[in-house]
């Protein structure tokens, strides 16, 4: 890793208004993601954490990310990853037991990416129908980057 660069992850959430019509819900801008090299995603569904913990929303189910596709820009408002199926970015799986308990959490290959720089607001998630919710679902994503160390980032792990 360069000098001076800082690998870090960071959890966005995506709202679904309860009652959406909308096949298209456009990702908010992520001020603390500008400019930072995005190198991993990863999407939670309710079977790994039920809600969310920026907003409380119920996350979405495995169902409804059968139903979404991501498309992220740059800022050049070229979309290096367009209509990518939501649950492609799923990585981790509960296992069920032979009795049909829940047997704990298995964690498959992470998307990768090689540093591509997301402007958020022209990023989107597409919906192939709508999905009925009658409260709010938050889309759960978890970003990996590395970003120039500015003062804040070098209180993290960097000084002990």
């Amino acid at each position: 890793m360069e000098k001076g660069t800082t690998y870090a992850q960071d959890i966005i959430e995506i709202t679904i208004p309860a009652g959406n019509t909308s096949l298209k819900i456009n990702i908010p801008d992520q001020p603390n993601l500008r400019n930072v090299q995005l190198v991993g995603m990863q999407i939670f569904d309710v079977t790994t954490q039920t809600k969310s913990i920026l907003t409380g929303n119920a996350l979405c189910s495995k169902a409804d990310l059968t139903k979404m596709a991501i498309t992220f820009c740059d800022y050049k408002g070229f979309e290096f990853l367009k209509y990518a199926p939501a649950l492609s970015f799923r990585t981790i799986d509960s296992v069920t037991a032979a009795n049909g308990e829940n047997a704990g959490n298995i964690e498959r290959n992470a998307k990768l990416f090689k540093g591509q720089i997301v402007n958020f607001p022209k990023s989107y998630i597409s919906l192939t129908e709508v999905l009925g919710n009658v409260a709010p679902l938050a889309v759960y994503i978890a970003i990996s980057y590395y970003s120039k160390n500015d003062a804040s980032a070098t209180t993290y792990f960097a000084k002990k």
